[in-house]
């Protein structure tokens, strides 16, 4: 005898479920835990019915979700909605027997040759990783938000919807930067950083990518309308990255910006854009308080050959340990996440995963920017997608390839999150994987 759960039992089967686990945590645990395993209920009947409902409530968690303190490290409400849209996810796919099609985009292959690399390389140190649950948490929400690339391919969605959840994740991020400045301003922080993140740098690198794709935006946009706005918009997160006094973001910024303007659109586009970013740096001056100059005159002389910042003196160590470790397991490194080292992701990978490890991210960057630069080319129409798309080549050079240097962009994984979903939507768009009603979509069905 065979049991099989079908679409017509999902409510009674939700409603079983709930009822249970709302008892169970209404004696066990008291009314915060109820109230968290109702929402959680909620969430997951509602991916169950339409992912799409939830799409738009994860684009905003993810850079400004809150995080709670937890004995295994910190738990970011972006993260358990993220593994209730996983099983959902699975829900549909597995139990319900739903059909789906997975778009084996060169992206997808590259992510999954990079993250088996590195969980091969983990079983070297599976010990520590066990015994170190902070590091383990790290090490699974990399894989956990990398994931997020295939589950938002394998939806089929309207390019209306496409262009929608674009504005959305442009919306999260200028939401992000004015929440820093005013922090910032009312003197409530010392930079502008991240709203629960913390770090300067972090909040830097990403607020570079909304940049990135808001001046792409403003390249292609075809009303005034649009372009006001998106002026606008880039001009406050502009002022969010200057006032977050991140070496590595002001680097990040002005590489991005060099490539905005080797990028296919009017001069007159790319000179209303340019105006945009000498405006903000000259208000920057103009409106900056006095520890502001200082700050910037501290700055300078940490670049010249008389003084070394502690900071690089203090990375520069880490480097050779890097190195060290490489020269001692060459193949495939120390163990993933074997240290904590922040500072150059390339570094870490060399002496985590070794020089397979080192291959499998370079040639994981070089396919996003070439499947990049081939969605610029593909886009069906001009306008919002296109600009996201000109926008996004550029903020990945920035924040991937020169960040790196200094940085480690994916240990932001809920700003990595944003990176992921942004290049699946373009994706998508451009390329049509899984658009509703595209040719591929319709040799699929």
């Amino acid at each position: 005898m065979s049991v099989s759960v079908t679409k017509r039992d999902l409510p009674v089967v939700a409603a079983i479920l709930g009822l249970s686990v709302l008892l169970g945590c209404a004696i066990a645990m008291g009314w915060t835990t109820l109230l968290a395993a109702l929402g959680g209920i909620s969430l997951f009947v509602a991916m169950v019915w339409d992912i799409r409902v939830v799409l738009p409530i994860l684009i905003f968690l993810l850079p400004l979700g809150p995080r709670f303190p937890m004995s295994f490290g910190n738990l970011y409400l972006s993260t358990a909605v993220l593994l209730i849209l996983y099983a959902a996810w699975f829900w549909r796919n597995a139990l319900l027997r739903e059909p789906y099609a997975i778009y084996l985009n060169r992206v997808v292959i590259a992510v999954a040759v990079f993250l088996g690399v590195l969980l091969v390389s983990s079983m070297q140190n599976l010990v520590y990783l066990v015994a170190n649950r902070s590091s383990l948490l790290r090490f699974a929400q990399l894989f956990l938000y990398a994931g997020l690339l295939t589950m938002v391919l394998t939806q089929r969605l309207s390019r209306r919807a496409i262009r929608i959840l674009m504005v959305l994740v442009l919306a999260a991020g200028f939401v992000e930067a004015v929440v820093g400045l005013v922090r910032w301003h009312s003197g409530a922080a010392v930079y502008v950083h991240g709203t629960f993140e913390g770090g300067h740098s972090d909040f830097a690198v990403y607020a570079v990518m909304i940049a990135t794709l808001l001046a792409g935006v403003l390249l292609e946009a075809q009303s005034s309308a649009v372009s006001v706005a998106s002026a606008i918009a880039l001009g406050v997160v502009l002022s969010a990255i200057i006032f977050s006094f991140s070496r590595g973001g002001y680097a990040a910024m002005a590489v991005s910006f060099l490539c905005l303007l080797a990028m296919p659109a009017s001069r007159r586009r790319k000179a209303a854009m340019a105006s945009v970013f000498l405006v903000s740096i000259m208000l920057f001056f103009l409106m900056g308080p006095v520890h502001v100059f200082n700050s910037i005159k501290d700055l300078v002389m940490t670049l010249t050959v008389k003084t070394f910042p502690i900071s690089f003196v203090y990375r520069l160590g880490m480097w050779k340990t890097a190195l060290a470790d490489f020269a001692q397991h060459p193949i495939l490194g120390q163990g993933t996440w074997s240290y904590d080292l922040r500072d150059n992701f390339y570094m870490k990978v060399l002496g985590e995963a070794g020089i397979v490890g080192l291959a499998a991210f370079v040639g994981l960057l070089v396919t996003i920017l070439r499947e990049e630069w081939r969605a610029i080319k593909s886009c069906p129409d001009r306008g919002l997608a296109r600009g996201i798309a000109i926008g996004l080549l550029p903020a990945t050079v920035g924040c991937l390839v020169v960040f790196e240097l200094s940085g480690d962009f994916f240990a932001v994984h809920r700003f990595t999150g944003s990176f992921w979903v942004v290049l699946a939507l373009t994706l998508k768009y451009c390329l049509g994987l899984g658009v509703e009603g595209s040719q591929l979509d319709r040799r699929i069905a």
